[in-house]
Formats: structure tokens, sequence, C-alpha cells
């Protein structure tokens, strides 16, 4: 019979290779750990700039039709430019002119957000929708005449299906 030491520590063999490949593993589950937080982060921000653009275009378009809405001669002059400009005089022509600038602007501003990414697709397009609609009045088409600046805008809204389904796409060579 044999007697066992006790207290005998007992020899173990440390595989280096597997260990290495322990750790291997260890790293390689940190790496997708932090590329799966850090998409989840990138989809919260394109998220939270998409509401910006929302909530700050919408900001604009009410101030508009606040200030148009608080003012019938201005609101006059808007519907007269739209639909006859040749019947506005010099000073309410001007009028005309400065208003659909800020208004246009607003849509210049809500494409290059769009351009950006930073604009869903069916906020922009219905936008797109109303400044085509509008585009096609005798009055915008006199501003978009005077006004050669919003050509890549304009370009784009003549462009675009009238399918408020259809999605939208970014292909200004066509």
């Amino acid at each position: 019979m044999e007697i066992e030491h006790v207290g005998r520590p007992r020899e173990f063999a440390i595989n280096w290779d597997a260990l290495g490949a322990i750790a291997e593993l260890a790293g390689a589950l940190a790496v997708f750990a932090t590329l799966i937080y850090l998409a989840l982060q990138i989809r919260q921000y394109s998220d939270g700039m998409n509401s910006a653009t929302i909530q700050q275009n919408m900001i604009a378009f009410n101030d508009i039709n606040s200030m148009l809405g608080s003012d019938p001669s201005l609101a006059a002059i808007i519907e007269q430019g739209n639909d006859s400009p040749e019947e506005l005089s010099e000073e309410e022509l001007r009028s005309y002119t400065w208003i659909m600038r800020s208004f246009v602007n607003l849509y210049e501003n809500l494409f290059e957000q769009f351009q950006r990414g930073n604009c869903p697709p069916s906020f922009w397009h219905k936008s797109a929708l109303e400044l085509k609609a509008i585009s096609a009045t005798p009055g915008m088409k006199l501003f978009r005449e005077q006004n050669t600046f919003h050509e890549e805008l304009f370009e784009f809204i003549d462009r675009m299906e009238e399918d408020p389904g259809k999605v939208i796409t970014l292909n200004l060579k066509s």
C-alpha cells in the first residue's frame, strides 16, 4: 500500500498555445463588442441629426407661415405673386422676391441636409413635392429666372417623380 503525501502540489503543465488562443479569442470578442457599441452610437447620432433637421426646418417654415398669417397684405402679395406676378407693383414684387428667397433658402438647406444624410428621405420627399408644386406657378418661374443660384435644387425638383410613394434618389447626373 502506498501512502499519498498530503500537501504536495501536483504538477501542472501550462499549454502556452492554448492560453494564447484564449487571449486572442477574448480580444476578438472585445473588438466585436466595441464595434457593435460604436454602430449603435452612430445610429443614435444619425437619428438625432434627422430629428434636429426636421425640427429646425419645421420651425423655420412655421415662422414664415406665421409672418404671412399675421399680415394679410403680405399673404396677398404671395398669392398674387404666385398667380400673376406681372400684376404686382415694383414694391410688392420686391417683397415677393425677398419672401420667396427665404422660402427657397429653407428648401435649399433641407436639400443639403438630405444630400448629407441628415434628413430622412420621407421628410425630404414630402417637402420636395411641395416645392415642385409651387415651382409650377408663374411667380416662382419668374423667381427662378432671376435667381439662378438654386439651380441644382430646382434641377433635382424638375426631374423628380410626382409619385409620393416613389423613393427619391440623389442621381443628379441624369
